[in-house]
């Protein structure tokens, strides 16, 4: 990954989990946070070794939508904490 593709994703990664009416600020911060976790995992691949948390803050009529397969679920999705991957747990456990 090159600096443009981290920057690219860090800030997909905060549009798509940010809640409507962040603060620019606030946005920018996290940005900021998700670009120097995507730059360490591009520094090597990352493997998903057990790092997944659950995700199930509610997201009315949008709820998470799976990165791998492009199903959306509704009670929650896991998210790598090194990379913010997000997967159902049908690609958690026979895709990756």
């Amino acid at each position: 990954m090159n600096e443009a593709d981290i920057e690219e994703r860090a800030v997909e990664v905060v549009n798509r989990d940010a809640p409507l009416n962040l603060e620019l600020i606030e946005r920018h911060r996290r940005i900021q946070n998700v670009r120097e976790d995507l730059w360490n995992v591009s520094q090597e691949e990352c493997g998903h070794p057990g790092r997944f948390r659950r995700i199930t803050e509610f997201r009315p009529r949008r709820g998470f939508l799976c990165e791998l397969c492009d199903e959306r679920k509704w009670k929650y999705i896991l998210q790598c904490r090194r990379c913010h991957l997000n997967v159902c747990e049908d690609c958690r456990r026979n895709r990756i």
